[in-house]
């Protein structure tokens, strides 16, 4: 395939927007943090950089966006795609903005993602079945939605804004293909696309990518659901199973070490996702108490007191120990910035127990919930790069360190609000968690 460029406002969310193009064989990288220097396309097909700008200002959103749209320009790659929260947070009005600023043409919005429960109807979002404006996600303390109207998020510079509707789609390819003509003719800068199943994004990427409708360098907005369908339109043939990650990783990963999860996200599906795998056998639950996880002597004794808990002595027998944060009063509005900070300082503790407890146990695999978890726990490590090996499901990507210290280990990430109640035991279950050799060193089967 020609090489394509992707950006991403965080990193679970570069990880699984380029997981379905490894799973079909292209050779798939994330480059963990903004401002590093990029890879020229040859050892990779797809390239994503997170930008890391969801949970920052806005002024510096733009500013992260232009330097990396910038960067990847720079280092021969094209810019096509453009990953954005299923639920819209971040700023995608902003960062949308500076991309058009920047000679893209127009842009095709479709954050849905219905294997995951993310749909758009009428240009409005719903997350399993309910409206944006009522989900958990609108009390947000970090990133709060306002209202899922799609269009109403967008500035006066993506105007006009074209739509998409989902009864097109049944319809027939010709009716979908007559809209986006319909759009450009008119001079639309943006197009909400709607849809309420995956087939609806599997017609508009075939729509979009054919021949004779396809136009350079307008860019695809959507989250992992729209980047599994246009994985299917560029690699048609598709080689799952195939080399993937690109350079081979390393043997330098203990395969009998314990699985590590770290479960950071805020969100109540990936806390019912760690109550359930505390109740495997061979779990060790540490759960961190985010009022002693700040700077200063209470980090240091609370990272002592979870390293006791990691310890491989006491954990004797363990197949899987799981991070968690406990769960603190809801911010309100004004308590914004209280815990923004807060969250910095318990971001920074998973991060430093992630690098000492790697250390320590030699995990055979790493799991991160959360994207500013994930970034924490790899910047603590010193990972600049993450080759993307595919999917263990829809939105989970499984991936290793490309190059360094900790070459070849393997790390899945998962968007706090993604996977079902058993999705964390399944994912260490892929990982070896419960292999049937440990038996021979007297851990639990």
């Amino acid at each position: 395939m020609d090489p394509l460029g992707i950006l991403a406002d965080d990193l679970t969310g570069a990880c699984d927007c380029v997981a379905p193009f490894a799973a079909r064989g292209a050779r798939t990288a994330v480059q963990v943090r903004p401002g590093g220097a990029l890879p020229a396309p040859g050892d990779w097909d797809v390239l994503a950089v997170n930008t890391d700008s969801r949970n920052v200002p806005e002024a510096e959103a733009r500013s992260r966006v232009r330097s990396a749209a910038l960067a990847l320009r720079q280092a021969g790659w094209p810019l096509g795609f453009k990953k954005v929260d299923s639920t819209l947070r971040g700023h995608l009005s902003a960062e949308l903005e500076e991309l058009l600023a920047l000679g893209v043409p127009r842009a095709w919005i479709a954050p849905a993602f219905p294997l995951n429960g993310r749909t758009v109807v009428d240009g409005i979002l719903y997350v399993n079945g309910v409206p944006l404006g009522s989900t958990e996600l609108s009390a947000d303390g970090l990133a709060p939605i306002a209202a899922g109207k799609i269009a109403a998020a967008l500035a006066a510079a993506c105007e006009p804004i074209g739509h998409l509707p989902a009864a097109l789609y049944a319809q027939g390819a010709a009716a979908v293909a007559g809209q986006v003509r319909f759009d450009r003719a008119r001079g639309c800068r943006a197009t909400v696309c709607d849809a309420t199943e995956q087939a609806h994004l599997a017609l508009l990427a075939r729509i979009l990518k054919a021949p004779e409708i396809a136009a350079p360098r307008e860019l695809w907005v959507g989250s992992a659901g729209l980047a599994r369908e246009l994985a299917h339109v560029l690699l048609p043939g598709g080689d799952p199973g195939g080399k993937g990650g690109g350079p081979e990783p390393a043997p330098s990963v203990a395969p009998m070490g314990p699985v590590l999860v770290i479960a950071g996200s805020r969100q109540q599906v990936t806390r019912a996702q760690a109550d359930a795998l505390a109740k495997q056998p061979g779990v060790t639950r540490i759960a961190l108490d985010p009022a002693r996880a700040g700077a200063g002597p209470d980090r240091v004794r609370a990272l002592a007191e979870a390293m006791a808990r990691l310890n491989p002595g006491r954990g004797a027998g363990a197949c899987v120990f799981l991070v968690t944060v406990e769960s603190g009063a809801a911010a309100t509005a004004g308590e914004s910035s209280q815990l923004a900070v807060r969250a910095r300082d318990v971001r920074a503790t998973l991060g430093r127990l992630a690098a000492d407890a790697v250390a320590a146990l030699a995990p055979c695999g790493l799991v991160l919930t959360g994207g500013d978890v994930a970034l924490a726990a790899l910047d603590a490590l010193a990972v600049d790069r993450l080759a993307v090996d595919g999917e263990l499901a829809p939105g989970i990507a499984r991936t290793h360190v490309a190059e360094g210290v900790h070459r070849g280990l393997p790390v899945v990430t998962k968007a706090g609000g993604f996977g079902n109640d058993e999705t964390l035991v399944a994912v260490s279950r892929a990982l070896g968690a419960w292999h049937p050799l440990r038996a021979l060193r007297g851990a639990t089967p």
